[in-house]
């Protein structure tokens, strides 16, 4: 039985973060620079590193820790688009 070797790559907050928020400003050039859309990319993204940081957080611990909203007011945003 041969041993596997594996490589790990270990990225920061910051590089994340970065590589993230590169993402969405591609995706709203390439695909849909709407603000709905815009919207739910930046929650996408404030809630990936939320988890990073604690992988137990909830829907509440992100809308409160980026943007000192309460849940029910985020999804609010949604309300209506069509």
């Amino acid at each position: 039985m041969g041993l596997t070797l594996t490589t790990r790559t270990v990225y920061t907050e910051d590089r994340v973060r970065t590589a993230a928020n590169g993402a969405a400003a591609m995706l709203a050039r390439e695909i849909s620079d709407s603000e709905r859309d815009a919207d739910l990319i930046a929650l996408t993204i404030v809630a990936t590193l939320q988890l990073l940081r604690d992988p137990d957080a909830t829907f509440a611990d992100v809308t409160e820790h980026a943007y000192r909203m309460r849940p029910q007011e985020i999804k609010k945003w949604w309300t209506g688009w069509s």
